[in-house]
């Protein structure tokens, strides 16, 4: 076994002379800040600033200081929000702003005498590119994106590939590059838990050939390149956080389905027809609502991928050049069987193959008070692929001989978001995460090789196979903290991580 202990501590960090710093890079809230003055354009002190999450009830209230400014942690991403600023008797509201994951959003305002002026007139600066709060480089994917943007994948590396610095590298697996690096080095966080291969053998950035969390359950998405905020590690590519949907004050669900087959694929530049796979069928449903009308929300999410694909070239094996006969197999099973006394196997199935991948999750939000708001969630990834190796042109190998890769991804994470007073805010997540890949042979028996001239006939269990296991497991505590002073943000935290490693 081979453990791996990793502690980070990040302790100072910025000061900044505008309305709100930057948010944190591993954070999935959003933040919302800004400034409020008066006719003459000096700062408002004391406005009364109520955010409200129209979908959940869920209310944030923020006053100015003597400089003006107001500012709001911990929010859910996404919106529609109501922004409601009060100031000796006047008030304004704001309706339908969204929120963007890890983005300094802005709303301010400038109060005119109600003699003068009968309403309060709102300025915004939502998500610009040019910020002076962005700690770095990058661009935000919204739900309205997600769903606009179709993904033949259905992967996060389609959206991430709406940034013009990142480029896909390998169709076949996904994989994409940042800025040139090598795609290892991309840090793939959804709710904050990592969903990096742990043990380094993809190349697609997940431990699976599909993403663990279904694109149907995912909010928002978050690409960082060279992001200097201090909460940023993991990654010298891309840093790309992605938040879960979360349910609401109605109930609300989707059913839905995605089908494909070798026919809606073209031919490869020498002409020759697409042989990757037979079909692919994908299915899930989605469903939210309240348990407990604005305070407690739950989300739940399903989804099933099929795939029925080619398998051995049998035309093209000694099989089929009568390098190794159905007599000559015949011949093997009968002495196996009768002389040793095991199942020898056939090869009745080599010409298909199939991966089946399910996964499921649940998230809780709970609005514990105006102050403070907690979730949870869980979910789990399973992938089961069919593997038929040593038969290719000069091998054939029988069913005792295959084996089925399963791999397991299972992960929690909870996370408290509070605004202790107007000058402190913090955020506290706790994860856990599980992978295993185990590799799950069809029989338990030695490798056996059987020459037939030039040609080998393969039987019994593969010789890597026998024991080919990866077990992983992560515990994270991501801790930070905003401390505003006046003219200056001080940003605060700990961010700890554990992982074991168990290989066999």
């Amino acid at each position: 076994m081979n453990k791996r202990l990793t502690k980070r501590l990040l302790p100072l960090m910025l000061s900044s002379l505008f309305a709100v710093s930057g948010a944190y890079a591993q954070s999935t809230s959003a933040g919302l800040g800004g400034v409020v003055t008066d006719s003459q354009g000096q700062p408002a002190t004391g406005a009364d600033v109520t955010i409200t999450h129209t979908t959940t009830g869920t209310v944030s209230r923020a006053t100015t200081d003597a400089a003006g400014r107001y500012t709001a942690r911990g929010l859910r991403v996404g919106g529609p929000y109501t922004i409601t600023i009060t100031k000796d008797g006047q008030t304004e509201t704001r309706e339908n702003v969204y929120l963007q994951i890890g983005d300094a959003n802005t709303v301010s305002a400038s109060l005119v005498p109600a003699q003068t002026l009968d309403t309060i007139q709102v300025t915004s600066n939502l998500n610009s590119v040019f910020s002076a709060e962005k700690m770095g480089t990058g661009s935000n994917v919204s739900n309205a994106e997600i769903q606009a943007l179709p993904s033949i994948g259905r992967n996060i590396q389609d959206y991430m590939r709406l940034d013009p610095r990142i480029a896909q590298v390998s169709k076949a697996d996904g994989a994409i590059s940042a800025g040139g690096q090598n795609t290892r080095f991309n840090a793939i966080r959804i709710d904050g838990v990592a969903t990096n291969d742990p043990f380094g053998l993809e190349s697609n950035n997940f431990p699976t050939e599909r993403q663990p969390v279904s694109m149907d359950a995912i909010e928002e998405i978050n690409i960082g390149l060279a992001n200097y905020d201090v909460t940023t590690t993991g990654g010298t590519g891309a840093v790309v956080n992605a938040v879960t949907k979360s349910g609401t004050n109605e109930f609300h669900g989707s059913v839905y389905g995605v089908y494909r087959n070798d026919d809606m694929v073209g031919e490869d530049r020498n002409g020759n027809d697409f042989d990757g796979f037979n079909d692919e069928k994908t299915y899930g449903a989605t469903f939210g609502g309240p348990l407990i009308k604005d305070t407690l929300f739950f989300f739940l999410n399903y989804e099933k991928f099929e795939r029925s694909a080619p398998g051995a070239d049998l035309v093209n094996s000694p099989l089929g050049d009568g390098g190794i006969t159905l007599e000559d197999i015949a011949e093997v099973q009968s002495i196996a069987q009768n002389v040793w006394g095991f199942n020898a196997g056939s090869v009745d199935g080599a010409d298909s193959l199939g991966t089946d991948v399910e996964e499921y999750a649940a998230k809780l939000d709970w609005n514990i008070n105006e102050n403070h708001r907690a979730s949870f969630r869980y979910s789990k990834f399973a992938q089961y692929v069919a593997k038929i190796p040593n038969f290719d042109s000069s091998r054939v190998s029988l069913d005792t001989h295959w084996y089925n890769q399963n791999k397991t991804f299972e992960s929690y994470v909870g996370e408290l978001f509070s605004d202790w007073n107007e000058m402190f805010s913090t955020e506290l997540k706790v994860s856990y995460r599980k992978y295993d890949a185990v590799a799950e042979p069809t029989s338990f028996l030695p490798h056996i090789r059987i020459d037939f001239g030039s040609d080998s006939l393969y039987l019994g269990t593969e010789q890597n196979r026998h024991v080919n296991v990866i077990n992983t497991k992560e515990k994270g505590v991501f801790f930070a903290g905003n401390l505003f002073l006046g003219d200056h943000t001080v940003k605060m935290g700990v961010d700890w991580t554990n992982n074991d490693i168990f290989n066999y």
